[in-house]
Parts: structure tokens; C-alpha cells; sequence
């Protein structure tokens, strides 16, 4: 406990030195995230140098970001959408951090010789970072991913004015891609959540993309320094959220495995049971997997809020012509490790009797006879013999 602790100032609270001295009483290590605007405050509060000798004597680990995460945005004719990108900013490619650095010390004492001394020290007892790119690709998911952006939404609404409450199943947001950038359509009243708030805050796709976009880097860095982290509190938020969310879907993904097993797998039985127990060995289950692409591909396009179980019926029966069938004259149901039993209650069709039970051989020309390829296809035909063989 209270080992390690790194504290990454958030946009609209960049001075928290009553903040960083409560961590130096209660942490073993302290990291700060800093630009150079924290060193321009702390000159302007009278407080460089008593923070020099935290630095110096290594009670506080300064890291200066070399780069930074931004908002490339640009206005569509006619639309009241916003086109935006993310995008890593660096000083330019002959400014260094050295350069902004004594550049921004210079407009608050606007002495040369001291601006070039003090950022000497400054980097000498620091050390720069840099982030990585790779960061926006998972920007980009995060934005793929409906639920979380609604909650995204939700929650900034909140934080940017706590009387104004939106949940996130009333949120419509929409991604579309374009030019390398995208635009992010919904259905939140922009102009009425910012009628009643001063004219410095804007509330905006851009204030949504920011705190989406600053979870990841605050996640990433929380995970490269492998420490407890302070950020802002919709940062936090976010986090919480994104942490809940990985959880809920591992387990609730472990389970729907569990139970497809239980339900369409011979005898209930699993894979993982079967390559453990030495019953089945990896080689033969290699060439189960070079013929997964289809099934993987279904897998994917299920929602998040869906039950496997369900869809896999729905998929198996839909869209065929025994469904174009007079009502209440079929009903397909799944047995574990028969495959398909079709159940006809008169009517005609394939098979006069209630309760004709095909083989697997037979469901897969059954399956070329209504309509191509179906999840049931990989199931019965690869991991049904796979599990079954002696």
C-alpha cells in the first residue's frame, strides 16, 4: 500500500501542489506528469525553488511529456458536424522540450540568462517521456464501441454540469469515418447544456473526444509506471468504466462459452477439457482452427448485449425458406450432441413425423439446401467430429 502514486495534472486543474505535497507525505515514490506550464505556475506562485530541492534531493520524479495528445477539427459546410482526429503534437521538429521549455519560463520572468539556468536544472533532475502513437488506435476503438461511448457521453455531461443528467440509454451516437478523421453524430442538445455556462467552457464532441482520448493516455501511463494514478475526476470516471467494462465482458464471455458447450458441444463437453485431459492433442485441434474464419467472423458481429445461446438459434433459423412456412408449422430445437432435430407439426415439408433427428452429414446438405453456410455448419460438422472421435 501507498507505494508508488503518479499524478497527471488534467487540463483545467494544472497546479495541484497542496495535491503533490499530501502524496510526498503518504507515497513512497511520487511521479509527476508535467509540461512546461506547471514550472510557468509554480514561478508565478513563488514556488520554484522550494520545488528544485524536491526534485534535486529525488523525492519527486518529474517527467516532462515531449509530446502531447491533440484535436485536429475542422468545420463542414453546411453541417453543424465537427470533423476531428487525434492526433500526437510535438514542439516541431527544431523546437525541443529544452526550447518551449526556457520559452515558456521567459514569459513570466522575462529574464534570459535565469529562464536558460533554471530550465538546465529543470532538465537535469527530470526525465522526458514520450507517448506512443499506438495510443490513438485504441482511441479509435474505443469510439467503435457504442456502449462506451454512450457512457462516455453520459458521464461528461455530468462533469461538465452536474444539474443536467443524461442516461445513456437516451443517447443516440453515431461514428462515421472520413478522410482519415470522423464525425460523431448524437442526438445531446450541445446549445442547451451550454446556455447556462460562462463563455469559457464550451461543451462539445471535442470536450467528449478530450476525456476519451486522455482515459487511454492516463491508462497507459498508470501502466508503464506500474503505480496508483491521479488524474482528473472525469478521467477517473472513465477508467472506473473502462476497467468495469473488461471485467463484465471476461466473465460474462467465459460464461456464454461455458454454456454453448453445455448446450450444442457433444455431452457438454469442452474444448479446453479435452486438449488438458490429453484426450485430444493441439496438431488435431490446429486443423479446427484453419477452418474458423466464418465462425470468428459470426462470433464478432454479435453485440456486446446478446446472448450467444439465442443468436446461435436465431442464426441457424432465420432467413430460410422453411421460415416463409405458414405459422406454428415448424420450430427447429437443438439437443447437445445430436445436432438438429426438426420438429414439423404438420404442414408437410422435410419430413412428415414430429421429431426426425439428422445426423450431421445430413444437416450440412440440409444447410446447402436452405441457405449456405450457418454457425451450426463449423459447429456440427468440425467440433462436433473433433470432440467425438476416439
Amino acid at each position: 500500500m501507498f507505494r508508488e502514486i503518479t499524478i497527471k495534472p488534467s487540463k483545467n486543474l494544472q497546479f495541484d501542489l497542496g495535491q503533490i505535497a499530501e502524496s510526498l507525505l503518504f507515497y513512497e515514490k511520487v511521479n509527476l506528469i508535467s509540461s512546461p506550464l506547471f514550472f510557468k505556475m509554480l514561478i508565478e506562485h513563488e514556488e520554484v525553488d522550494s520545488f528544485l530541492e524536491l526534485m534535486t534531493s529525488g523525492k519527486i520524479n518529474v517527467k516532462l511529456e515531449d509530446n502531447i495528445f491533440s484535436t485536429m477539427r475542422n468545420e463542414i459546410a453546411g453541417q453543424k458536424s465537427l470533423w476531428m482526429r487525434p492526433t500526437l503534437v510535438t514542439g516541431g521538429k527544431d523546437l525541443t522540450i529544452q526550447d518551449r521549455l526556457e520559452r515558456v519560463i521567459m514569459t513570466s520572468t522575462d529574464r534570459k540568462g535565469y529562464s536558460r539556468r533554471l530550465t538546465k536544472k529543470i532538465l537535469d533532475n527530470s526525465e522526458v517521456i514520450l507517448h506512443s502513437p499506438e495510443i490513438i488506435k485504441f482511441v479509435e476503438q474505443d469510439l467503435s464501441d457504442q456502449t462506451y461511448l454512450k457512457r462516455a457521453i453520459s458521464k461528461s455531461v455530468k462533469f461538465f454540469d452536474p444539474l443536467i443528467k443524461i442516461n445513456p440509454e437516451e443517447i443516440d451516437a453515431k461514428v462515421h469515418n472520413l478522410q482519415g478523421g470522423f464525425i460523431i453524430d448524437t442526438n445531446v442538445n450541445f446549445d442547451e447544456i451550454n446556455k447556462n455556462i460562462d463563455t469559457e467552457k464550451h461543451f462539445g464532441v471535442e470536450y467528449i473526444l478530450f476525456n476519451i482520448m486522455n482515459t487511454r493516455v492516463d491508462s497507459a501511463l498508470a501502466s508503464q509506471l506500474d503505480s496508483d494514478l491521479v488524474t482528473s475526476p472525469i478521467i477517473n470516471s472513465l477508467l472506473k468504466e473502462k476497467i468495469n467494462k473488461i471485467i463484465h465482458s471476461s466473465s460474462n464471455n467465459l460464461t456464454q462459452i461455458d454454456n454453448f458447450s453445455d448446450v450444442f458441444l457433444h455431452e457438454g463437453k469442452r474444448i479446453r477439457d479435452a486438449l488438458n485431459s490429453g484426450e485430444r492433442s493441439l496438431t488435431e485441434y490446429m486443423k479446427i482452427l484453419e477452418k474458423a474464419d466464418k465462425f470468428k467472423d459470426w462470433l464478432k458481429n454479435i453485440e456486446d448485449d446478446k446472448n450467444i445461446l439465442t443468436e446461435y438459434n436465431k442464426a441457424v433459423a432465420s432467413e430460410t425458406w422453411v421460415e416463409k412456412l405458414p405459422a406454428k408449422s415448424f420450430r427447429f430445437t437443438f439437443f447437445t450432441g445430436v445436432g438438429l432435430v426438426v420438429d414439423m407439426l404438420g404442414g408437410g415439408g422435410i419430413g412428415t413425423a414430429a421429431g426426425v433427428a439428422i445426423s450431421a452429414g445430413d444437416t450440412f446438405l440440409l444447410d446447402k439446401l436452405i441457405g449456405g453456410w450457418k454457425p451450426n455448419t463449423f459447429v456440427n460438422n468440425e467440433i462436433e467430429d473433433f470432440l467425438k472421435k476416439k
